[in-house]
């Protein structure tokens, strides 16, 4: 029997940190195109360590089909994000064209046996490929890695085809100032412009297969500020400091409550945009109470932020 579905808070479902950032609105997902002749999925074939394409545990997979009534629907390029991730330490998480969801898994040789779904509430218009999510991810289900493929299939023949996602990073249109790993995780400082505005994202998630985690923040481009508004990201056993300012600030530091060590912050180049910089830099050790200081070329300096809160 499947499981039901039941609505949570993203923050609480994914632990993902939401700022002021730019993101997109939700989109109305378009009718599937269908491509006839669906290949047969042997079950034999499946493996944990999937020897014919990528490893079923921490691996990206990006939705490429839906299989239902014999016929293989494919979601058309305008459709938004659909992806599906498990952690190999008992966690599935995604998104299914929609909302963000997560669930305990249990995975044997041909099958994942998935306990109840819980997701974010969020209105996309046309609903084809979220339904089929939740059609599919629900008790126990049949999975198969052949030819680079991720098929997840029940009983009556509904199903999902999965390959695996060009970048492991969340998709949007940000332009890459920083990427990485640290501490068995990775992260991303992004930058996009919209509206007037700038618009600065840091990425971060614990390791391959777990949930992207955002914060982010928006500067006007006509009014840029001399004082530095900061926030904060997670970073391993770090936190990532960063934000944009004016231009014309040569050099920033995190100075750490209590008078300690300044902890130099890197200045960003944005290509096309004149009057604003973005800064950000790794702190070990963060904790509430810190500034960050401004500086121009001379010397001088330019502005410093109120005391930040804890991480």
């Amino acid at each position: 029997m499947r499981s039901g579905r039941r609505t949570v808070a993203l923050a609480g479902l994914l632990g993902v940190v939401a700022g002021c950032g730019s993101g997109s609105s939700p989109a109305g997902v378009p009718a599937m195109s269908t491509v006839p002749a669906v290949p047969a999925v042997p079950a034999s074939s499946a493996s944990s360590t999937a020897p014919d394409g990528p490893p079923l545990t921490g691996t990206e997979w990006e939705l490429a089909a839906v299989l239902r009534d014999g016929s293989e629907l494919r979601p058309p390029p305008a459709a938004r994000e659909a992806l599906l991730r498990l952690d190999g330490r008992g966690k599935l998480t995604g998104i299914d064209g929609c909302n963000a969801f997560g669930a305990d898994v249990r995975v044997a040789p041909a099958t994942l046996t998935i306990g109840p779904v819980g997701s974010t509430d969020m209105a996309c218009g046309a609903d084809e490929v979220p339904r089929a999510f939740e059609g599919v991810l629900g008790g126990t289900v049949a999975w198969a890695v052949r030819d680079g493929k991720l098929w997840l299939t029940r009983p009556a023949g509904e199903g999902l085809v999965f390959v695996e996602k060009a970048s492991i990073y969340p998709a949007g249109d940000l332009t890459s100032l920083l990427l990485g790993r640290r501490d068995g995780g990775d992260y991303r400082l992004g930058w996009s412009t919209h509206d007037g505005l700038v618009g600065v994202e840091w990425n971060w998630r614990d390791g391959p297969g777990r949930p992207w985690g955002h914060v982010g923040l928006a500067r006007d481009i006509g009014r840029p500020a001399t004082r530095p508004d900061p926030m904060t990201g997670s970073a391993g056993r770090a936190s990532y400091v960063f934000g944009a300012i004016r231009s014309d600030a040569a050099r920033l530091t995190y100075l750490p409550p209590g008078g300690g060590r300044a902890v130099p912050l890197r200045v960003f180049r944005l290509g096309g945009v004149d009057s604003l910089v973005a800064y950000g830099g790794f702190v070990v050790g963060y904790r509430a109470g810190g500034v960050v200081v401004a500086y121009r070329a001379d010397g001088s300096e330019l502005g410093r932020s109120i005391r930040l809160p804890g991480p």
